[in-house]
């Protein structure tokens, strides 16, 4: 399948898509936020950048975007590992967090249509922070406490943070694995 990837890359910007060997960093440069993410890989890895300035697909709806992402090859299927890198985290962060997730799937989803014959069969959602502020904030915002009319889930996603998992388009479930994130900014996932 790698192989079919290789092949139709050259038909993305290679500052956006690119192919990297066994270790895969996703960096936030945003002042107060500075950091990288770090993954390793045995199976190939095939880095997607986010832009300054998402949506990295200008049709998308979901204007916000992810710091990065990235596929993995693991037994013949595609595997998508979403990432974003936070310094303080609120549940009002968690809830943009979220909406970031949502627009690079989104947008990961479609170049792995174009570069594989086949679909995105995992993900994992990372989520890198400095400070875990979500229990202190959990009753500052009561709106984000609410649920909707018909539905069990709060609009801040407190379930979602406690449970390690989270509700994509066209019904997919992401978990997420959280990292804390050392004093320069940095956090090693390890090996995935």
């Amino acid at each position: 399948m790698i192989d079919i990837c290789r092949e139709r890359l050259c038909h993305f910007n290679n500052a956006y898509v690119h192919e990297l060997k066994d270790t895969c960093d996703i960096t936030e440069t945003s002042p107060g936020g500075e950091g990288t993410a770090r993954f390793s890989s045995k199976s190939p890895i095939i880095r997607i950048k986010s832009s300054k300035q998402p949506p990295l697909l200008w049709s998308l709806k979901q204007r916000k975007c992810a710091d990065g992402a990235f596929l993995t090859f693991v037994d013949n299927e595609v595997w998508l590992h979403i990432v974003e890198l936070k310094s303080g985290l609120s549940l009002s962060d968690w809830a943009h967090a979220k909406k970031q997730f949502e627009g690079m799937y989104l947008t990961a989803v479609a170049v792995a249509g174009l570069l594989c014959e086949s679909n995105v069969a995992h993900v994992t959602c990372y989520i890198a922070y400095t400070s875990d502020n979500l229990a202190a904030t959990r009753g500052a915002s009561p709106t984000l406490l609410k649920t909707l009319v018909g539905s069990t889930k709060t609009l801040g996603g407190w379930e979602e943070w406690t449970n390690g998992e989270i509700s994509l388009p066209f019904n997919v479930t992401a978990s997420v694995v959280k990292g804390k994130r050392a004093k320069g900014g940095d956090v090693d996932f390890g090996a995935v």
